[in-house]
């Protein structure tokens, strides 16, 4: 490749800037245009009346592709293996622990016995690689399943999948993702520091981009005016 291509990247967040590393990397010169006043995108957290509240995704897979990245391009992160206390779901207008081991899946007062044993079969052949065509939905629906634990295995989608509507969303894709999750988590304390720190590194730090080409990275001026903020990483 020769440093005479150039791409535009519209939007900064986590996507466009890995994707503007990457290029960069392979001597492209590369432009990254994002209409608010941060780099990041939904990777935020926000302080509301002393209240942390993420604005996207907070977990971080071990076993997957974003961690991954994120170790390979030295982008540091920081979070812990666990949240406190246990997990819980309300059914019914109560409130239950969620079973995440033998031990919590015996104690539950969300199953009864029969659902234990349902749910303990499922659990298993999620984990030893089952999966499907066509949608979640479908997929659960070829189970025979008993209502809480159909319950309990789509809100088990909804958490480690981020996406709601079993009937839309792939059961292959989604059952891979229920198993990523259960491979380990790693909860970020905070999004901020994870999504000013690849804008940093792209605009500050020459050898985090060895031989690169120029990037360049623009933050539009909100309420319709044009302004360019840019920087050179050679």
């Amino acid at each position: 490749m020769t440093t005479s291509h150039q791409v535009n990247i519209v939007g900064g967040g986590i996507a466009g800037l890995i994707a503007a590393v990457e290029l960069a990397r392979a001597r492209l010169k590369v432009r990254v245009f994002e209409a608010g006043n941060t780099f990041g995108g939904r990777a935020r957290t926000r302080n509301a009346d002393g209240f942390m509240l993420n604005q996207g995704p907070h977990a971080l897979y071990e076993k997957g592709a974003f961690k991954r990245t994120l170790d390979r391009l030295g982008i540091a992160y920081s979070g812990g293996r666990a949240l406190g206390g246990a997990r819980q779901a309300i059914f019914d207008g109560r409130l239950h622990d969620l079973p995440v081991s033998a031990g919590t899946l015996m104690g539950t007062t969300l199953f009864g016995f029969r659902d234990k044993a349902q749910f303990a079969r499922m659990f298993k052949a999620i984990g030893d690689g089952a999966t499907g065509e066509g949608s979640f939905a479908t997929w659960l629906d070829g189970r025979g399943l008993r209502p809480r634990v159909r319950a309990s295995l789509e809100a088990l989608g909804r958490l480690t999948g981020y996406a709601n509507g079993s009937d839309v969303v792939s059961a292959a894709a989604l059952l891979d993702q229920i198993r990523l999750g259960l491979r380990g988590t790693l909860y970020l304390w905070t999004l901020n520091r994870l999504s000013s720190e690849m804008p940093r590194r792209l605009m500050g730090v020459r050898d985090f981009i060895p031989a690169c080409g120029r990037c360049q990275l623009y933050l539009c001026v909100q309420r319709g005016r044009s302004a360019a903020r840019w920087s050179e990483v050679s």
